[in-house]
């Protein structure tokens, strides 16, 4: 019952979230920092907006795509 899963080990990213470690206004807080980390390679980035996060992502999406794509022979 054990079935593949439709997603290639390639595409496998732990998300960590920051924290602040003190106390912090609310406002004073950027919406969203942390890393990225592509499990395989153990490729960081970090971020400290969702534009930042956004780009990982895309930066992320753009070397699986070329590494996908077949090679000429």
């Amino acid at each position: 019952m054990n079935q593949p899963s439709p997603f290639p080990n390639a595409c496998i990213y732990a998300l960590r979230l920051h924290t602040p470690t003190t106390q912090v206004r609310a406002e004073d807080m950027p919406a969203v920092s942390g890393q990225l980390e592509h499990v395989i390679s153990g490729r960081r980035h970090e971020f400290n907006t969702g534009e930042q996060l956004l780009a990982c992502l895309a930066l992320e999406l753009a070397r699986a795509a070329t590494a996908a794509a077949p090679q000429p022979e």
